[in-house]
């Protein structure tokens, strides 16, 4: 009987990590891709570019963690 729980949590785990790498390689692709993409709102890289980046750094880590 707690082997179905185990297997429910072990689903739970990797579908939140697998959310947490993609989120976080999409923000950092698009703060980086910014500017090629034509995204940017300032010149050179911003603070919400920064920001962006910053996240999708802590995603993958929480995803790798």
């Amino acid at each position: 009987m707690s082997n179905g729980k185990n297997d429910k949590a072990a689903k739970v785990r990797r579908y939140v990590t697998l959310t947490l790498f993609v989120i976080g390689l999409a923000l950092i692709f698009l703060s980086l891709a910014a500017e090629f993409i034509g995204l940017d709102i300032t010149p050179g890289f911003g603070v919400v570019q920064m920001l962006q980046l910053l996240i999708g750094i802590s995603a993958l880590t929480l995803a790798l963690f």
